[in-house]
């Protein structure tokens, strides 16, 4: 039961944390890019944040041909819940790394302990790509957040 409670404690503290985070960015898309990168993104990358608790919005992104692309996503390792990924199929991006959900350092793997899974682009050619991010429940079909990224490399 103290378990639950500090789980479900730590769940509330994050998404507290990540509002306040998405409420400081001043623009009103799910997905944004973001002016504050983290020091694990590359200097040059095209940068992007998708946070479940955001639901649905759209967002545009830049970047240059031979670059690299970063989004980070928020997860829930153990709950079921989980991120899938379509694209446009227009071959701008190629997908290079997948982190899976990393949490952090100092917390267990009690299910429900907030983490970030961390997506890494090639940018491959010109043109424009559509990544759609959708946030399913275990044993769905049906999202609870669709976000979309347009990325636009030049």
């Amino acid at each position: 039961m103290k378990n639950s409670r500090i789980a479900a404690a730590c769940a509330a503290t994050t998404i507290l944390a990540l509002g306040a985070i998405v409420a400081g960015c001043g623009s009103s898309s799910s997905s944004s890019a973001s002016t504050a990168v983290p020091t694990d993104v590359p200097k040059d990358a095209a940068f992007a944040e998708v946070y479940s608790t955001n639901g649905d919005g759209e967002s545009g992104v830049g970047g240059v041909v031979g670059g690299t692309f970063v989004v980070k996503l928020d997860c829930s390792p153990g709950t079921g819940y989980q991120w899938k990924v379509k694209t446009s199929g227009d071959a701008v991006l190629a997908l290079k790394d997948t982190s899976g959900c990393e949490t952090p350092e100092n917390t267990t793997s009690a299910v429900g302990v907030p983490g970030i899974e961390t997506r890494t682009y090639e940018v491959k050619t010109a043109g424009t790509e559509k990544l759609v991010f959708t946030w399913v429940p275990p044993g769905k079909q049906t999202p609870e957040a669709t976000q979309t990224i347009t990325f636009t490399a030049s």
